[in-house]
């Protein structure tokens, strides 16, 4: 049982430490101790930031192997090591994505505590307190000398959704040279290139990647073929009377909530209609009541994205409109399960606006902080689950 606990505890993944960001933590050696106790060894690793790991004790020869995911390990060899109850150590790959300190131990030694402390700035420290124990107590903990558990399996991949508004017959807006559907469909290839960067466990689809009609309905049920996890529409609109300029995020208005779930439970194949629950069969009043459940912890994520956007687009001194968030009945804010939101990117009707959407640079730019949002929001996401 206790070995049971052991490998449990080791394996956690910690909250802070969502592997949504590209660069590998690093070891930082003047954080780095061990140290030898009146009874027993303290051992604490610091790292640029916080990664899943286990601990696992292993027989002939006593050791200790901390695996940690998305970890550089390799300034280790920095850290001086005057420690009588460990003879050695050594760092190497333990499969993908994975690094493997392992202390050889001079006699038995066992956790009195391992954990890992996540700082304000972001950085961590895995901390393991040893303690001296006895051959029999190191034998009923540690595995035989040729057994190693397997690694716990990557978590699958975050999946954003984009949606190029209008295409094939349907152009959307159109002022100058260039549509609305074929501006969407550039900038939609630009954010699906900037996601990955900004976050390496972020998986992008695109409801089109080309010059076709796509129904709005079916562009969810796109999403959700797909896995999708976040749904962005992108749209750049017109005004025919007075002036409007920069960007606005579109949410699904309280109003508009319980009619769409009503049109849902009346028109959908209901095994589609919640991620993971097949509502087949279902009395209608009580799919109704369970989509406006979802909606319920839907909506609040949904409003803290949108505003995490218009932070990163303002950071980044990108235009926004005077009235940036707005609320509407759009078909494609009405999933129940998956944050959805319509970004309208400018106004084709603002001079200044088709300049911006016509331009590859500012597009760029735009992607860039859309992604930093989607990043910064996903990780706290994961965190809080």
């Amino acid at each position: 049982m206790y070995r049971l606990l052991l490998l449990l505890l080791a394996a956690l993944w910690t909250g802070l430490a969502a592997p949504l960001v590209a660069e590998s933590a690093r070891i930082d050696p003047a954080r780095t101790e061990v140290q030898q106790l009146w009874r027993g060894v303290e051992i604490r690793i610091g790292l640029s930031r916080g990664v899943p790991y286990r601990a696992v004790f292993h027989q002939g020869p006593p050791r200790i192997t901390f695996d940690l995911r998305d970890a550089d390990l390799t300034a280790f060899d920095q850290v001086q090591l005057q420690v009588k109850d460990i003879t050695s150590t050594q760092v190497e790959p333990a499969g993908t994505g994975w690094a493997r300190l392992t202390m050889y131990l001079a006699r038995p030694l066992l956790p009195g505590d391992i954990s890992m402390s996540i700082n304000e700035d972001g950085s961590a420290q895995l901390i393991a307190i040893l303690r001296p124990a006895s051959e029999a107590a190191f034998r009923d903990v540690a595995l035989p000398a040729q057994e190693t558990p397997e690694l716990p399996a990557d978590p699958p991949p975050f999946r954003v959704v984009i949606d190029p508004g209008h295409g094939g017959h349907d152009p959307g807006a159109e002022y100058g040279r260039v549509p609305e559907k074929t501006l969407m469909l550039a900038m939609a290839r630009d954010l699906a290139a900037a996601l990955p960067k900004a976050g390496a466990d972020i998986e992008v689809v695109l409801t089109r990647d080309s010059d076709v009609f796509v129904g709005l309905e079916e562009r969810l049920r796109r999403a959700r073929a797909a896995g999708g996890g976040l749904f962005i529409s992108l749209h750049a609109d017109a005004v025919t009377e007075g002036e409007a300029h920069g960007a606005t995020v579109h949410l699904l208005s309280p109003s508009s909530r319980q009619r769409a779930s009503q049109r849902l439970t009346e028109r959908h194949d209901r095994s589609h209609l919640l991620e993971g629950h097949d509502l087949t069969g279902t009395d209608d009043r009580v799919a109704h009541v369970l989509l406006d459940l979802a909606r319920q912890s839907t909506s609040p994520r949904t409003e803290r994205l949108a505003r995490g956007i218009l932070t990163e687009l303002r950071a980044a001194e990108l235009a926004v409109n005077s009235r940036p968030i707005r609320r509407a009945g759009f078909s494609v804010l009405k999933a129940a399960d998956m944050p959805s939101i319509l970004l309208e990117l400018g106004f084709l009707s603002s001079e200044r606006d088709r300049a911006d959407l016509n331009d590859p640079a500012w597009r760029q730019r735009m992607a860039a902080a859309i992604a930093q949002a989607v990043t910064v929001w996903a990780e706290a996401e994961d965190a809080d689950r």
